[in-house]
């Protein structure tokens, strides 16, 4: 990940999670961080064959806190009207 990067010089950190393909890196300089999403939408990064994924978040993932009895739960490319009797009879 960090040679994906190595460009953008306010990289200052990269946190993998475990068991996930999740990567989340932090920099200094939103001015970098919005230069960086651009960029991606016009020729977006690759590892290897696989397009990365893209999100800008401004606080610490709960999936990078220990442990709670608190649920994320990310719905990518929606297909079905989601609200509390979808979360109901999911879990």
């Amino acid at each position: 990940m960090r040679a994906t990067f190595k460009y953008f010089d306010s990289l200052e950190k990269v946190v993998r999670v475990e068991n996930s393909s999740s990567v989340y890196l932090k920099f200094s300089s939103l001015e970098e961080i919005k230069k960086i999403m651009k960029q991606h939408l016009v020729a977006p990064f690759y590892i290897g064959s696989k397009k990365l994924n893209l999100c800008l978040v401004n606080k610490l993932p709960l999936d990078l806190n220990g442990k709670s009895r608190i649920v994320l739960v990310t719905i990518y490319n929606e297909k079905i009207k989601v609200n509390v009797f979808t979360f109901y009879h999911l879990f």
